[in-house]
């Protein structure tokens, strides 16, 4: 795997998986919408999937919250 390509599996029920170059799933659908410029809260869009009973992993959440800023 080169450099440039890192990816993070870590939610498998939806499976998420988020790399630099494709994101896939609901929490990479919210965060390739923040990167077109689309006003939404990362933060709350994950407090409101986790107050509706979906699980997210902690690392996934950290990683989204990380590239939410990024972008």
């Amino acid at each position: 795997m080169s450099d440039q390509t890192k990816v993070v599996v870590t939610n498998t029920t939806p499976l998420i998986a988020l790399s630099k170059l494709s994101l896939t799933g609901s929490v990479g659908i919210l965060l390739k919408a923040k990167s077109m410029g689309y006003p939404l809260s990362i933060p709350e869009a994950l407090n409101r999937m986790r107050a509706r009973g979906i699980w997210l992993s902690e690392g996934v959440v950290r990683f989204a919250l990380e590239y939410g800023v990024q972008h």
